[in-house]
């Protein structure tokens, strides 16, 4: 096996873009052995997860649908406790249903997405009590009782007269520091995305406005304190695709050359947005995995240079603040781990012991399915059929990576090797044979580091070191009511 090069940390994937273009050395498949945990299966849930992909936060906890009988959903989380019969135990937060069941206070929700403090949101139907149903923006903690009602938070007119939004399209997004990503139809007539805090939300792109034509569904926020985000849209005239980055055009395509898909957001110092671009030639369509800052992009993968064993475009990503994506995984293909230096192919550790079958044929993403510590959340189906229901045997899993964990000492290690600091929600770096975790400046500051890291560090795909993760017997994702 060759030797790793180091993950690079997210401002040094923004210095990237000020270096000069060269040819990066082809990138081939290997493996790469994870520790995989069953959070959920269809022998607990034999009708399945409505396809919804889990969502994975700083500690090791996972967040999913499960589809019980008939219509009835319920958000459910877990980091892979058992119980004495070696069943997993995972924590129901709510449910939807029939308004006969006493436990349902939804008739319908939405994709649910964690924050790091355990803090869940979601769009949903409340079941209305002598009037309309109270559709709205939820949130709730995982450790709150199953009983406990979730606060609402943004409301349509029809339940609060005093809300100025006349409807919620799609699915939220909320990060660590408890800001809101949401896209609405305001009563003035405005559609377009907002920003918010439980206090209120505010306009940050609109629908036919600021060279814009329209929104795509897809939008992100950071995950960790930042107020950063990212959408895509079409611009005005309808001939392009534009990528935004906190609210400024970061790159765009005409749609006859290819388009954006699968974004996610993270970074340190200034924010990063992974995604995958289809690039249409005269004979072929191929596709890139990149990463973009409002400075430049940087191409991770290139499946008209390198071999990523895929078949289709992958139809997600999802970044950590170290600049590590996974991504693939539809159709078949493989779900691969890349991070501008290397490219793997995720492999669960004794697969048949624990899954009953020798790998997945189809996997399912969320952009928030990879942590800071390389832990990854995913849907995965073998080819096994459940009798009781004829679909595919489904599982949710958390797969920790079990090579190169992050040195908890620099000594005798280069500046910018990542370590662990034992704080989930950082990202560390050794300086002067110390463990710090990366500064947060001013976006301006974050500028002049990523120009002088660029000076310093040379071309992205050289930079050697080793590569780490955090030691995966650690406490926290075993604590039932760890965050």
């Amino acid at each position: 096996m060759r030797r790793a090069r180091a993950p690079i940390g997210l401002w040094l994937v923004a210095a990237s873009a000020l270096l000069p273009s060269v040819a990066f050395p082809q990138l081939v498949v290997e493996d790469s052995i994870y520790d995989c945990t069953i959070i959920a299966s269809t022998d607990e849930f034999p009708e399945g997860f409505g396809g919804i992909a889990p969502s994975i936060n700083a500690s090791g906890r996972v967040v999913f649908t499960a589809a019980l009988e008939g219509f009835t959903r319920e958000i459910r989380t877990g980091v892979g406790d058992t119980d004495a019969m070696d069943r997993p135990i995972t924590l129901p937060v709510v449910r939807s249903g029939s308004s006969k069941d006493p436990d349902a206070f939804f008739s319908a929700f939405e994709r649910p997405i964690m924050n790091d403090g355990g803090e869940i949101v979601w769009k949903g139907n409340e079941h209305p009590t002598g009037g309309p149903p109270r559709l709205g923006i939820y949130r709730k903690r995982f450790s709150e009782p199953f009983f406990a009602a979730p606060d609402a938070l943004f409301l349509n007119q029809l339940t609060d007269p005093k809300s100025p939004y006349v409807a919620f399209q799609i699915y939220p997004t909320l990060n660590s520091g408890l800001r809101f990503l949401f896209r609405a139809t305001r009563d003035d007539g405005v559609r377009g995305l907002f920003r918010g805090t439980v206090d209120g939300a505010s306009l940050v792109a609109q629908d036919n406005a600021g060279g814009i034509q329209g929104i795509d569904p897809r939008h992100v926020i950071h995950p960790g304190q930042q107020p950063w985000y990212a959408f895509t849209a079409s611009l005005e005239g309808g001939s392009e695709s534009g990528l935004f980055i906190d609210g400024s055009l970061a790159q765009s395509v005409d749609f006859s050359e290819g388009g954006f898909g699968g974004l996610s957001i993270a970074g340190s110092a200034i924010p990063v947005v992974s995604y995958v671009q289809s690039v249409v030639g005269p004979t072929s369509t191929t596709w890139q995995l990149r990463t973009a800052t409002l400075l430049g992009s940087t191409v991770y993968v290139d499946s008209g240079v390198d071999e990523p064993d895929l078949a289709t475009i992958p139809p997600e990503s999802s970044l950590n603040s170290f600049g590590e994506v996974v991504f693939g995984g539809a159709s078949g293909d493989p779900l691969l781990f890349a991070d501008g230096d290397v490219l793997r192919r995720v492999i669960c550790h004794d697969q048949f012991d624990i899954f009953g079958a020798i790998g997945f044929f189809n996997y399912d993403l969320s952009p928030r399915a990879i942590n800071n510590d390389g832990e990854i959340a995913f849907l995965g189906q073998t080819g096994f059929i459940v009798i009781d229901t004829g679909e595919f045997e489904t599982f949710i899993v958390r797969a920790t990576p079990l090579q190169h964990p992050r040195p908890v000492s620099c000594t005798g290690l280069a500046d910018g090797t990542p370590c662990d600091d034992d704080d989930p929600l950082t990202v560390a770096f050794c300086a002067a044979q110390e463990c710090v975790a990366d500064p947060v400046p001013e976006p301006a500051a974050g500028l002049l580091q990523a120009v002088a890291v660029a000076v310093l560090a040379g071309m992205l795909r050289t930079a050697r070191g080793r590569r780490g993760r955090r030691d995966p017997t650690r406490s926290g994702p075993t604590a039932p009511l760890h965050a």
